[in-house]
């Protein structure tokens, strides 16, 4: 599950509210514009879940995940990126019988530099690729794929993204 809250601080009820609502609750919880800093105290645990994050270095942004406590995983922390309006976070499943599994969380800034993420972005999964690492990547990368034949960089982003075997939904 995916969810953008522009504040988990102030909308944790809303989330713990949203998982009210299912059936089955998800293993994994990512989180768009947390707007968490250091200063945050406000309490986002969610029973049954362990969170991890990566801080804004602005007002915006920040990203997290909430992971079932019936998962086994390590953190990924050098792919973390909070940097020029783009930040990261992930996690390594691990799994006996198949591939390990490599989540990501990301969020970029509407206004942060397109091409420098799409860049490190596509370093960072041509070498997961090149380990034979299953990918799944969620957040909020501020693009409008509904512009792919108007806009040079979102052609090129979806493009290198189906490129390296990826499929956006």
């Amino acid at each position: 599950l995916h969810c953008n809250t522009r504040s988990l601080g102030k909308n944790i009820s809303l989330l713990h509210d949203i998982l009210q609502t299912i059936k089955t609750l998800p293993d994994i919880i990512a989180i768009s514009e947390t707007k968490i800093n250091e200063n945050t105290c406000a309490n986002l645990n969610i029973p049954g879940y362990f969170f991890i994050n990566t801080n804004s270095k602005t007002q915006a942004g920040g990203v997290g995940l909430y992971l079932s406590t019936e998962l086994e995983f390590t953190r990924r922390r050098d792919l973390d990126t909070s940097s020029d309006g783009i930040e990261s976070c992930w996690v390594e499943l691990q799994h006996q019988k198949q591939k390990n599994l490599v989540i990501g969380c990301i969020y970029r800034h509407p206004k942060g530099n397109r091409e420098l993420f799409h860049d490190n972005l596509k370093t960072q999964l041509e070498e997961l690729n090149s380990k034979g690492q299953e990918i799944l990547v969620l957040g909020d990368i501020n693009e409008n794929f509904m512009c792919y034949n108007d806009d040079k960089q979102t052609s090129e982003y979806l493009d290198m993204i189906l490129g390296l075997g990826l499929m956006p939904i």
